[in-house]
This record gives C-alpha cells, sequence and structure tokens, in this order.
C-alpha cells in the first residue's frame, strides 16, 4: 500500500481543511489524512497519551498538545481514513456537488432547481402531498421557492 500508515510518523501537520463531507489534515511532504465521519464518528481531542478506548477507537494521532481519537459508535463501522500522497490523490474523493462557501446566490438556485432534491425511500402519504406546500429554501439574501409535486 503506497503510501504506508507509517509515513505520517513525525510528519507535521500543515494544513486542515473540508472536501465535502470528508476532513482533509494536510501533512509534510504531500501527504493528506482524509477523514469521513459518517452518522457515528466523532473526533475527541484528550490529554497527550490517551489511550484509544477499545472497541470504539479507529484511530489515535498524537501531538505535542494531546492526543486526537477517531471513534466511531456505530454498529456498522461505516467512519473512514484515507492516507493518499499528492494533490492530484486527493482530487479521487471530490464528490462534484456545490461548495456553498465558494457559490453565488445564482450558482446556488441553478443548483438547487437542476434536479430532485429529496431523500430515498417510500412515497409520502396522499394526504402529506395534498397539505404540502412550496418549499423555501434560504441563501444569503436569495430566495428560492420550488413548487412542491404532487
Amino acid at each position: 500500500v503506497d503510501p504506508p500508515i507509517e509515513a505520517v510518523r513525525d510528519r507535521r501537520v500543515l494544513a486542515l481543511r473540508r472536501l465535502g463531507k470528508r476532513i482533509v489534515i494536510g501533512l509534510e511532504h504531500e501527504l493528506f489524512l482524509v477523514l469521513h465521519l459518517m452518522i457515528a464518528g466523532r473526533l475527541h481531542w484528550k490529554p497527550a497519551g490517551a489511550k484509544n478506548p477499545g472497541k470504539l477507537g479507529l484511530a489515535a494521532f498524537d501531538f505535542e498538545t494531546g492526543t486526537l481519537l477517531l471513534t466511531d459508535a456505530g454498529s456498522k463501522r461505516r467512519a473512514s481514513l484515507h492516507l493518499v500522497r499528492g494533490e492530484e490523490s486527493l482530487r479521487s474523493f471530490e464528490r462534484g456537488g456545490l461548495e456553498l462557501r465558494d457559490a453565488d446566490p445564482a450558482a446556488f438556485r441553478r443548483t438547487l432547481a437542476s434536479e430532485n432534491h429529496t431523500t430515498t425511500g417510500p412515497p409520502p402519504s396522499k394526504s402529506w402531498r395534498r397539505t404540502r406546500r412550496a418549499h423555501e429554501f434560504r441563501y444569503d439574501t436569495c430566495t428560492v421557492r420550488r413548487r412542491a409535486r404532487a
């Protein structure tokens, strides 16, 4: 496996950023730790040298000032940790969604109107569909209204 996990040992953290739903920790030598917490994944800051908590603990990152623990309390263990080398490898984690911090109101409106943004699952009951009103989404000073589909 390239790079091996041992490659992060004694590397300085140079950057911390978000990539969609993932947390990216940039290290020396173009190394990146990519965390996805999913539903039950958590990050805990503990005193330096803290032990990894048994079944829940997935990883422990030791720093001079403390230890960052990655845990997952879910039964399916969906949280993930990846190590990649270089910005090019990091791009494989991009899912192509709209980055709200960088989007202007017009881009937000176009994206919102471009497809159905409902959750999957069983269709709502008929009474719920009859009483549903137009959805209203707010973004800064932009208001986008979508008519509810019957």
